[in-house]
């Protein structure tokens, strides 16, 4: 999976996750409110990621300009393989109560 797909995949599952979790609990909780007993709570939260990714020189001739997420597990071969980590850590902010103007 490429890191574009994993990271997109990963902040749609979550607000689709607090989205269903608001909607189940609407009556018996507030989830991610927008307003709490008239006060606008309009606060961002932050997800936080922290990215291992791995550059590395195989002796196949496999060339490849895209940074890749990769699961454990794979295939066991007979190839010499350097590897240079390094990591990536970034925020996204996300409005879960966030009201929008259509134009």
């Amino acid at each position: 999976m490429e890191l574009k797909e994993y990271i997109e995949t990963v902040l749609v599952d979550i607000c689709e996750a607090v989205s269903e979790a608001k909607r189940k609990t609407e009556k018996i909780a507030a989830i991610a409110p927008a307003s709490v007993e008239g006060k606008v709570v309009d606060n961002g939260q932050l997800v936080d990621f922290e990215i291992l990714v791995a550059a590395s020189n195989s002796s196949q001739k496999e060339v490849s300009g895209k940074i890749q997420v990769i699961g454990i597990g794979g295939k066991a071969d007979n190839t010499q393989e350097i590897q240079k980590t390094n990591k990536i850590k970034f925020q996204v902010p996300i409005y879960f109560s966030a009201s929008f103007i259509k134009k």
